[in-house]
């Protein structure tokens, strides 16, 4: 549901130049206040564009603090990613279950995890259309 989410708000994976811009597009990146007396980063996020698939990616990593090691398998054939791309999300998700353990395990709070955790994926769903789209001969 996240990725489905993800692709329809996207759809263009071209015009994001990189996966910065896409976490900014969807409100992931750390907030500022550079004015008075203190300046810096507020501790939140900025929370600005699509409210939708943020809450859908945060939501969903709920299943990273439940997580076991057996990788759910890719219902018949045709689901249409190549060999490459399934690997790579393979690896994305691995990296992205490490991130949370390790946030988790230094004493931040599951939910500060999560939204750590989700502005990497959204960057990652961003690479990995932009992957399909160069196998597709659209980049």
């Amino acid at each position: 549901m996240c990725a489905l989410a993800f692709v329809a708000t996207v759809d263009d994976f071209s015009r994001f130049r990189n996966g910065r811009s896409v976490r900014s597009y969807f409100g992931l990146v750390p907030s500022r206040h550079d004015s008075g007396e203190r300046t810096g980063r507020s501790g939140g996020i900025t929370k600005a564009g699509d409210a939708t698939v943020r809450r859908a990616v945060v939501e969903g990593l709920s299943s990273l603090a439940n997580h076991r090691d057996a990788r759910k398998a890719v219902p018949g054939e045709g689901h249409g990613a190549s060999a490459a791309v399934e690997a790579e999300a393979v690896r994305c998700n691995e990296r992205n279950q490490r991130r949370f353990g390790d946030l988790v395990a230094r004493g931040k709070g599951a939910n500060v995890a999560k939204v750590a955790v989700a502005s990497e994926v959204v960057s990652e769903m961003w690479a990995l259309g932009r992957m399909v789209d160069r196998e597709l001969g659209r980049a």
